[in-house]
């Protein structure tokens, strides 16, 4: 008989300890109702056995099923609790299970139980994993439900008959005389869910008896393969990856290292995991743009999120807000500290009158009359020997340098508007040579956070 082997499979899963107190949701219909006459009919697989029940208030018989139930509990003395949700306009199934698990929560923190039972099985199963590769056709959107997960804190969620068929749980019934209600809404067609109970999966078990325990192995060899890509993109992510709060700085060259299977994967990976939200379509123009001869672009997304490639480095970063102070050509005064920025800081100063803070760039200047601080201009260039006369823009592309730096460098020049150093990048050779007694004067610069 049915009940026998619903019995033995509840007793054989043994995914709950005998001591733990269960909260078992009951909605009424026939999947939580069979569930429930299992619990009743088997005391010796707990001590403490509570019912939560929630009035959606989306069709006239919830009173009806409320009492049902309300009924049963007091019947067996199982205390009952329950609540009613005001339907909201849009997302209702949604909002509805939102609402309906923080109730469950709650139960479980306040009347401390340890575990919370569902009647969800094998078509649920079945329903959830082509609703998800319809909406998303992502394999990592494929997250069957499982048996056991945990669930606040130090709870459970179980399902225990997750691979009990819905012609079994209405057999069942049947055979038991289980009072039970319809879902009126489950008849329609307004939901995704709906359809595809009512349509596709009479139409697979049409063409295959064994189409729903099939559906199920897949969701399991998807929850392994899952697990295995996710140790593997653990120790990938270790070689490839710098994490910062603000940044992370994917190494392309490892990356480009990895086969294409385990770079697609990264990448999968990398768009779930990511400190920042990325979307899939952002992840596929990440890839293409990678795929061109460009060593640097820049991708803006939403909230200062910004996607940059910088030659063999990609940028995922969150955009500070910067109060860069913006400068005409200002003349540096001899032994007195300049702030150009949040963190920048520049000053000129006699050799034998430095300052206490540190520098992170230096330049020993010959006596000169004036010294000017600037942005770069289009056509500046410096003389980098006596005979190399280059373009600073042109000495910053063969050196590889970002563009952000680019733009945050400062030109320092003479009155006669001759080039002595592009900070902190290169210095003319007019302004080096610390061994000629002619040095007076130190730069310093300081432009790291």
């Amino acid at each position: 008989m049915i009940r026998e082997k619903l019995l033995l499979h509840l007793r054989k899963q043994a995914l709950w300890e005998r001591d733990q107190a269960i909260l078992l949701a009951v909605s009424g219909g026939v999947d939580s109702m069979v569930l429930f006459d299992l619990l009743i009919k088997s005391p010796d697989l707990y001590q403490h056995l509570a019912v939560a029940y929630v009035d959606h208030q989306l069709r006239d018989q919830t009173k009806a099923e409320k009492e049902l139930v309300q009924k049963i509990c007091a019947q067996h003395q199982i205390p009952f609790f329950s609540t009613t949700w005001t339907p909201t306009n849009h997302n209702v199934e949604a909002n509805a299970r939102t609402f309906r698990y923080t109730f469950f929560e709650s139960i479980l923190q306040t009347k401390e139980y340890d575990v919370l039972l569902t009647a969800h099985h094998l078509n649920d199963q079945a329903e959830t994993l082509i609703m998800k590769l319809i909406r998303e056709g992502q394999l990592f959107a494929l997250k069957s439900l499982v048996a056991k997960q945990s669930f606040s804190q130090t709870k459970y969620l179980i399902r225990p008959l997750l691979t009990v068929k819905k012609v079994e749980l209405y057999q069942y019934a049947t055979e038991n005389q289980i009072e039970f209600y319809e879902d009126e809404s489950n008849q329609g067609d307004a939901y995704t869910r709906n359809r595809i109970r009512k349509y596709i999966i009479p139409q697979l078990t049409k063409e295959n008896q064994r189409a729903l325990k099939h559906i199920h192995q897949v969701s399991e060899q998807t929850a392994y393969a899952q697990q295995l890509i996710e140790e593997e993109y653990a120790e990938w992510s270790k070689k490839i990856i710098v994490k910062n709060k603000s940044y992370w700085c994917i190494d392309l060259t490892q990356l480009h290292a990895l086969s294409k299977a385990k770079q697609y994967y990264f990448w999968e990976y990398l768009r779930l995991e990511s400190f920042v939200q990325i979307s899939q379509k952002q992840v596929e123009q990440v890839r293409r743009l990678l795929g061109k001869n460009t060593s640097q672009w820049q991708l803006d997304l939403a909230n200062q999120i910004k996607i940059k490639r910088r030659y063999d480095k990609l940028w995922i970063i969150i955009e500070e807000t910067r109060s860069k102070i913006e400068h005409e050509p200002f003349q540096l005064c001899l032994n007195q500290t300049y702030r150009l920025s949040e963190y920048e800081q520049i000053g000129i100063f006699a050799s034998t009158q430095l300052p206490d803070w540190q520098a992170d760039y230096q330049v020993h200047l010959a006596p000169q009359e004036e010294f000017w601080l600037r942005k770069k201009q289009p056509g500046d260039r410096i003389w980098l020997t006596n005979k190399l006369y280059k373009k600073i823009s042109r000495f910053l592309i063969d050196r590889k340098i970002p563009l952000e730096a680019r733009e945050n460098g400062w030109v320092l020049e003479n009155k006669d508007k001759n080039l002595l150093a592009f900070l902190p990048f290169v210095c003319s050779y007019l302004s080096i040579g610390k061994e000629t007694d002619k040095i007076h004067y130190v730069l310093l610069y300081k432009y790291k956070k």
